[in-house]
């Protein structure tokens, strides 16, 4: 009996130490994760300033860098290269415009229309609440109706389902005799297209008017273009 207890107490100390040793582990573990997420923001807000101030081609790294106040390495230890680092801000910003259309969409609005009305609002606060990453959107010089210029992965995915959310809304407002009897994905683009236009004027007369005034502004024009008059 004495035997079994001081066995037991043996295998007890020793595995003290290896539980020490992978609690610290798992602490470094949680710190290095910790430590390259707060890197990993960093690094993305700055390289947002930069693509906005210059524009993706002209854009290096070392750029990146000393704007964040890291290392080029440090930069090149989170992301692959330039092209990378590009998505992943879209990827980012993306994923937040979905989670607010969504929003938008479920809030219980009165009518499709409203509901149309209140996510395309929501969409445009959002980047003119982001003003680099709007500038940095404009500079790639594509058309926002035909998705990301240097679409990949999760951002290509995201701009699909964005587009597809609108053209349901779109459906069944054409449905109800609300808008003109158009395709629904056409329909889409087209609003896309006069969110893109609408925003460059902004940031071409100084981002000046307030959010509010742009709403405005634009719901006026998607009325004028898409409501039934009849």
């Amino acid at each position: 009996m004495a035997g079994a207890v001081a066995k037991r107490v043996t295998h007890a100390v020793a595995a003290r130490p290896a539980k020490r040793g992978a609690l610290r582990s798992r602490a470094r573990e949680s710190a290095r994760r910790a430590r390259e997420a707060a890197y990993r923001e960093i690094v993305l807000e700055a390289a947002e300033r930069v693509f906005a101030d210059h524009g993706f081609e002209p854009t290096r790294i070392q750029d990146i860098a000393a704007r964040a106040g890291v290392s080029v390495g440090t930069i090149y230890g989170l992301f692959p290269g330039k092209a990378e680092l590009f998505q992943a801000i879209h990827e980012q910003r993306l994923g937040d415009i979905l989670a607010h259309a969504r929003e938008a969409a479920s809030a219980g609005a009165a009518t499709t229309l409203d509901t149309l009305l209140d996510g395309m609002a929501g969409y445009l606060e959002y980047l003119m609440a982001h003003p680099h990453y709007l500038r940095m959107h404009l500079r790639e010089g594509g058309a926002w109706a035909l998705g990301p210029v240097h679409a990949a992965g999760g951002q290509a995915e995201a701009w699909r389902e964005g587009l597809a959310m609108e053209a349901a809304l779109f459906r069944q407002a054409i449905a109800e005799g609300v808008l003109v009897d158009e395709d629904p994905m056409l329909l889409a683009k087209l609003t896309t297209a006069m969110h893109q236009v609408l925003l460059a004027d902004w940031v071409e007369h100084g981002m000046k008017a307030k959010p509010k005034q742009v709403v405005a502004r634009m719901k006026q024009l998607f009325r004028h273009a898409f409501v039934r008059k009849d």
